[in-house]
């Protein structure tokens, strides 16, 4: 007696199909999975067979063999106990062969023989359209995640008696226009002053450049840094599969796709492994687990009291900040996760927070001082396109400020300069262009090079280029074709070269 179900295996975001073969043998009773199973998958032994009975099915009395096939692939997690469940019930001819034929199955067992949800799912969605199939049997509350992939079908499934009258509808999920995301969203308005750190994060959001937002306590700059999302495109489809995808990886996706930009802050006590990834979850930590820097994909990744985080952790972010990919060499397979993201920093000067401040005297000596900048190391600094001076707003301001809405308007400046570089650029926004392309696409006038010469006996060539991207963000904002000197200029601030004149033209001063 013989019977294959399918199912998938993930490693990283990739989801590949897995044949679930079962042969039913004379023999002393016994239940072997093969196929290089984890700890988590050799425990389904116990869930299935405890969730067969309890669901008022005769277990079978024989030597009971799975082969998870392809045999080489790392399996991981207590998805396979629904398909291993079927395969044992279709080779003891309790379900027709066909049941689930053209349909792919994951779903965790109870011992009460119900379902429970398992992380993933999306993938497996994805997997299922890629391979031509109809679509997922998951367990009920998987549902709305494995229908929101668009052309599948979502079977549910609440417990193994579902099944015996064969095979229930597919779900309906019906199209729920995105919701007005922007409207609750903190407004840019709402910060008094800060002209010059608005436009600062107005380019970061433009052009995909990465920031440090530099001041003492109490000048606003993690309330800044929450503004950015608003001021950030809604997902488009492609952006908005890959990004609900990690999220579904770590088990943190609730219901449908995710239409906002991810927002992730982690505390600065946070481990390399969970900023990074590559913690495991599941008997065996076989699976890879998403870090903050891939749940932030193709959102913010915001590092608040950036010169509290351990060094050895900042450290970690430098390849991928620069390559927009995490790789993880675990269990003997490379895993690579997606990790596009905006990266914002905010940081003090100084331990005590006040060095060079008008309103406080510091009280760090040099050797405090030389320690604290030395975790934010400078191979990490020169990745970083945008350094925003934030200066504490004088209480005259603030006591007359009143808040008025601004980010909307910014959000349309963003949305026009992003569309002239992905027409121009390819697909692609300035922070992504390499040298051979910046001078196709940015080339500088004879004032904007000189004024760029200048800093080259104390820039490195990666912050030269930095610079060049910068600048032509600027020159998008304003609808230049070309990059002028005061663009340069305004670039040339944002890194603050040594010299150079600090009065920013027109944006507003530090």
């Amino acid at each position: 007696m013989f019977s294959v179900v399918e199912s998938v295996a993930l490693l990283g975001l990739r989801g590949d199909l897995v044949r679930v073969e079962v042969s039913l043998t004379r023999g002393l009773p016994a239940f072997v999975i093969v196929g290089l199973p984890d700890t988590s998958v050799r425990e389904a032994r116990e869930r299935v067979r405890a969730a067969v009975v309890a669901a008022g099915f005769q277990w079978p009395q024989r030597r009971i063999v799975v082969n998870l096939a392809p045999a080489g692939v790392p399996k991981s997690g207590s998805w396979f106990d629904l398909p291993i469940a079927l395969g044992i019930l279709t080779a003891a001819g309790v379900f027709t062969a066909d049941l689930c034929e053209g349909y792919l199955v994951v779903g965790e067992l109870a011992l009460s023989g119900s379902t429970a949800s398992v992380p993933g799912v999306l993938s497996a969605a994805i997997c299922a359209r890629r391979e031509g199939r109809q679509g997922l049997l998951v367990p009920e509350d998987n549902v709305a995640e494995a229908a929101s992939v668009p052309g599948g079908k979502a079977v549910p499934v609440g417990t193994l008696t579902d099944l015996a009258s064969g095979l229930p509808s597919p779900a309906t999920v019906s199209s729920v226009p995105a919701p007005p995301i922007a409207s609750s969203l903190p407004d840019m308005g709402d910060v008094a002053g800060q002209e010059f750190a608005k436009f600062g994060l107005q380019v970061a959001a433009a052009g995909g450049h990465h920031c440090l937002l530099l001041g003492e306590p109490g000048s606003g700059k993690t309330m800044l840094a929450r503004r950015l999302p608003r001021l950030l495109p809604l997902l488009d489809e492609n952006e908005r599969l890959e990004a609900s995808a990690v999220h579904s990886l770590a088990g943190e996706l609730s219901g449908g796709l995710l239409y906002a930009r991810p927002f992730r802050s982690p505390h600065h006590s946070v481990s390399a492994a969970a900023l990074v990834g590559g913690s495991g979850v599941g008997g065996g930590g076989r699976r890879v687990r998403p870090g903050e820097l891939s749940l932030a994909h193709n959102g913010v990744l915001f590092l608040d009291e950036l010169g509290e985080f351990p060094a050895s952790v900042l450290n970690m972010l430098r390849e991928p900040l620069e390559s927009g990919e995490v790789r993880i060499a675990r269990f003997g397979v490379n895993v690579v996760l997606p990790a596009r993201v905006w990266f914002v920093g905010a940081a003090n000067p100084c331990p005590c927070g006040y060095d060079g401040s008008a309103t406080a005297a510091c009280i760090c000596d040099m050797g405090a001082l030389r320690r604290y900048q030395s975790r934010l190391g400078g191979p990490l600094r020169d990745r970083i396109d945008l350094t925003i001076p934030v200066t504490p707003v004088s209480p005259g301001q603030l006591l007359a400020f009143r808040s008025a809405p601004l980010s909307d308007q910014m959000a349309k400046d963003v949305a026009a300069a992003r569309e002239r570089q992905l027409e121009r650029n390819g697909g692609i926004l300035n922070a992504a262009l390499g040298e051979a392309e910046l001078e196709r696409y940015a080339p500088l006038s004879e004032e904007a090079s000189v004024l760029l010469r200048l800093c080259a006996r104390r820039w490195s060539s990666r912050g030269l280029v930095s610079a060049r991207k910068v600048a032509r963000t600027i020159a998008d904002l304003d609808g230049a074709r070309d990059v002028t000197r005061q663009h340069m200029r305004e670039a040339v601030a944002f890194r603050r070269c040594p010299g150079e004149d600090e009065r920013f033209g027109a944006r507003g001063g530090a």
